[in-house]
């Protein structure tokens, strides 16, 4: 298992492991690394781990799927490949829903406005920024499995219409229903691929891993 934050002062990337050399020679709690990869730049505080502060993947790598896949490659994966792309059995991406439609959030506890934010709008700006960002980085994992002939390789399941205005600090009942209920429909009209991924990545299939 491995999670991504960002130095707060480098903007460097980071991967927080349970295996590989540097896992077994830094000291990192689990509790600690979860902190780091959900400290949300305005919404959650950053945290301080072996003398670096580190945030979220925030405008970098809220979607690593890319990081996944140099991870792959690189000697601290357990058996490194060569060409992870080509090797790869079946990569899976989840997004939270992407920013094409507009909600109105009615509840009062909608528009508390996070702690370092100016106004709710900003919050706002930092959301779709953050899809967007999201949405780019899968076009380009999709295109680098196409230009490989391995299109079956590469799933992204990510809500196109109806969560674009759910913010990250909405939590109340009526948001959290029109989220499962948006979520629902989605995998609905995503069955025959859900069904599909299932497969490839069973042990129990007929198709490698």
């Amino acid at each position: 298992v491995a999670v991504i934050a960002v130095s707060k002062t480098t903007r460097d990337d980071y991967l927080f492991r349970t295996y590989g050399t540097r896992a077994s020679t830094e000291s990192c709690p689990i509790v600690d690394a979860c902190l780091a990869t959900s400290a949300a730049t305005t919404f959650f505080p950053s945290i301080e781990i072996n003398g670096i502060e580190y945030v979220d993947g925030a405008f970098r790598k809220n979607n690593p799927s890319g990081a996944a896949l140099a991870e792959l490659e690189s000697t601290e994966w357990i058996s490194p490949m060569r060409d992870a792309v080509a090797e790869v059995g079946c990569l899976i991406s989840v997004g939270t829903g992407r920013g094409t439609f507009d909600r109105e959030a009615s509840s009062a506890l909608s528009k508390i406005i996070p702690k370092g934010l100016i106004s709710l709008k900003d919050a706002a700006k930092i959301c779709i920024k953050i899809a967007t960002d999201c949405h780019e980085a899968h076009l380009d994992i999709e295109k680098r499995f196409r230009r490989a002939g391995l299109d079956d390789s590469y799933h992204r399941f990510d809500v196109e219409i109806g969560l674009e205005s759910i913010m990250l600090n909405e939590s109340d009942t009526k948001a959290l229903q029109h989220i499962t209920s948006v979520t629902k429909g989605y995998l609905k009209s995503r069955q025959h691929e859900m069904e599909r991924c299932a497969r490839l990545i069973s042990p129990r299939g007929s198709e490698s891993v």
